[in-house]
């Protein structure tokens, strides 16, 4: 079962790292703007890395206490890497609280990116018959 739940985590935040490194979310305007919200993109998808990686290291430990737990149960290894797993697999899963603020936070940053580059459109289109009407 923890198996099946973080792989499922998995999946969610593959599609966190799509969302979030896409380019078309930049914030309009200069090489500058882009360039600083570059390292705060890249900044989140080194700590969504970090998560991702904590799910497959719990994925891992569970299907390595089941594969022991099979020879024999009462061994001390078994015991703490049993532990161990129960460990980071709450660690992993309390980080993940943070996710859907993020994908809602990548999803609203698009949103007013588009929203300005269209507004940017009209207003140029605005001025062209303005200068044509006054010509």
């Amino acid at each position: 079962m923890l198996v099946m739940i973080f792989a499922i985590l998995t999946g969610f935040i593959m599609a966190i790292f799509t969302i979030s490194g896409n380019p078309a979310g930049l914030y309009p305007g200069s090489w500058r703007m882009a360039s600083a919200q570059r390292r705060h993109i890249a900044l989140a998808l080194i700590r969504y890395r970090l998560l991702f990686y904590s799910y497959l290291l719990t994925m891992s430990s569970a299907v390595a206490t089941s594969l022991l737990v099979n020879v024999d149960a009462t061994n001390l290894v078994t015991h703490w890497l049993n532990r161990w797993t129960l460990s980071i697999g709450t660690a992993a899963l309390i980080w993940s609280f943070g996710l859907p603020k993020a994908i809602t936070d990548a999803q609203v940053a698009q949103l007013e990116a588009e929203i300005e580059r269209r507004l940017k459109a009209q207003q140029e289109a605005d001025g062209k018959l303005l200068d044509e009407y006054l010509s």
